[in-house]
């Protein structure tokens, strides 16, 4: 199996190693990662080649030991991927729903080399759907998705954000061609990370010229929420708690902000305002002001900050993050799921529906979504919220960013799809009934007392099994978690009734990016195996 670290929805930018450490010291799923925890101590005693070092030796040492990995594991996998068919053929799972055809839709979904795509993907095909699959094109390498059973139709189209010049029209363009080919009915879109904007504006060309509708808020609302300092600007507005937030257009702005705050008894984080900069060299979660000037003047020298490239310092305040998945359709919440987050969120499991969190969580969204297009927003929007608990048990919430597209976090409804489904078709409804509210304003929260918790084994694989062994520190602690995941909890991407994606990530897709990055020269100081993306240096 190949390694991977994370899916963002906070996408601090840390060192490679010190991205191992950080997750593999914090337990997500229990205990939710503090704002402003700074590196491990112990960050300097891993393997000098592991470091994000931009030496050929660590390039190739990384490169060619994450690609050995995976051909270690292949005869493993292979056999494994043999008795899922054979158990299928001799004891199927439970088949995919069958619906008369006026209630059968078309329903394209993007991005199925991530999780949350394919996720999607199996819900609509188990609740009796017909999912037509879309990627972008990527240097020539086939995504997982591509052989999933739930896709009956797939397509590599030209990235929107393409260095060429016309990428975005030659992508609305064959969004227009696979919509009219295939008769579809619905886009949901999983946006990239860096591709949330161009997504809307696609969207919007495609709700004028076809009959397709499409799951993605308006262009203004997808950057008010993508950027960070528009979404504190938009949530202080509406009037919602939100911790000091100042912006910086400079390291000497930095600086003189730091030495600013050093008598106030505040400590303040540091990060950029697009969610989108692959070459921070650090964002490591360090507490200003640091204990020396020196060490602050350290860090901010190696930070892109400037005019055009922005930073948000964020007032650190104690308590637990959380992330958020909502379906928003015409202004109204219709399915919600909430989980603990950390910094490197690669484990899931769901909150309690009626756990008190949850249900400010819910009210939360709530508030945002009827500040957005006149309470008609039509979208997926995802909130990292922090949590403070006062010692009368009073919550505080502060939101601190937003992620207007698909969170990981969808994988919670799995166990739900004909629910998933049915809130995102909502928006297929007659207007009428969705204005005398005949469809319902009630919306689905997935009950997670018993649910299954989610992880992903070659990110496992790594940093909780093969790491620790190599540091020689907290083995028991590291493997013991690695072995509960691996017999009481559910990878995310394997199905015994859909076992093709897993394999082809592991031992295809990660050994053939890893190859040309090897090739190319290609520095990276991580990867995400939920949103299989590269960090390059």
């Amino acid at each position: 199996m190949i390694w991977p670290m994370r899916e963002q929805p906070v996408l601090w930018r840390c060192q490679f190693i010190q991205t191992v450490l950080i997750h593999t010291t914090t337990h997500p799923t229990t205990h939710p990662f503090p704002v402003g925890q700074s590196n491990p101590p112990n960050a300097h005693k891993m393997p000098l080649a592991l470091t994000t070092s931009h030496s050929l030796p660590a390039h190739v040492f990384k490169n060619l030991s994450l690609i050995l990995l995976s051909g270690v594991f292949l005869p493993i996998s292979t056999v494994i991927f043999l008795l899922s068919l054979l158990k299928e053929c001799i004891r199927p799972s439970p088949a995919a729903q069958l619906l008369p055809p006026e209630k059968r839709k078309t329903v394209m979904i993007s991005s199925l080399e991530m999780t949350k795509g394919q996720s999607l993907a199996r819900s609509f095909y188990l609740a009796g759907h017909r999912v037509i699959g879309i990627d972008i094109a990527r240097g020539g390498v086939i995504s997982s998705g591509r052989f999933s059973r739930a896709v009956e139709t797939y397509y590599v189209v030209d990235s929107p954000v393409s260095e060429e010049d016309g990428g975005q029209q030659r992508y609305e363009d064959a969004l227009l061609d696979i919509i009219e080919k295939e008769n579809v009915d619905l886009w949901i879109c999983v946006s990239d990370v860096a591709s949330t904007i161009e997504d809307a504006v696609a969207a919007e060309k495609i709700r004028l010229e076809t009959k397709c509708e499409v799951f993605q808020p308006l262009p203004e609302t997808c950057r008010t929420l993508h950027y960070k300092n528009l979404f504190i600007q938009h949530t202080d507005k509406i009037g919602l708690d939100i911790p000091e937030t100042v912006c910086v257009t400079s390291r000497a702005e930095a600086l003189q902000f730091i030495k600013a705050r050093e008598s106030s008894g505040k400590n303040y984080i540091l990060k950029s305002i697009a969610l989108d900069d692959d070459d921070v060299p650090c964002s490591d979660m360090t507490i200003f002001p640091c204990p020396t000037t020196e060490e602050s003047e350290a860090c901010i020298s190696e930070l892109p900050i400037s005019t055009d490239h922005p930073w948000l310092f964020q007032e650190h305040i104690t308590g637990h993050i959380f992330s958020t998945h909502a379906v928003v359709t015409n202004g109204q919440l219709r399915a919600f799921v909430a989980c603990p987050s950390s910094e490197l969120p690669m484990h899931y499991q769901g909150l309690e529906v009626y756990r008190k969190h949850s249900l400010k969580l819910q009210e939360l969204t709530q508030r945002y979504v009827e500040s957005f297009e006149n309470g008609c927003l039509t979208g997926q929007v995802s909130f990292d919220v922090l949590i403070s608990e006062g010692k009368d048990g009073e919550l505080t919430l502060f939101p601190i960013e937003c992620n207007p597209r698909t969170h990981t976090a969808v994988v919670l409804f799995e166990g739900a799809p004909e629910q998933l489904c049915h809130a995102y078709l909502s928006l297929l409804e007659p207007a009428s009934e969705r204005q005398n509210g005949a469809s319902g304003v009630r919306y689905f929260v997935p009950n997670h007392p018993e649910a299954e918790r989610y992880y992903w084994f070659g990110h496992d694989l790594v940093t909780l099994f093969f790491l620790p062994l190599m540091e020689g520190s907290r083995v028991v602690e590291a493997l013991g978690e690695f072995f509960t995941h691996l017999f009481l909890w559910k990878d995310a991407t394997f199905r015994t009734w859909d076992p093709a994606p897993f394999w082809w990530l592991y031992h295809v897709y990660w050994p053939s990016l890893f190859w040309q990055c090897l090739v190319s020269g290609t520095r990276w100081s991580r990867v995400n195996v939920s949103t299989t993306r590269i960090f390059e240096m």
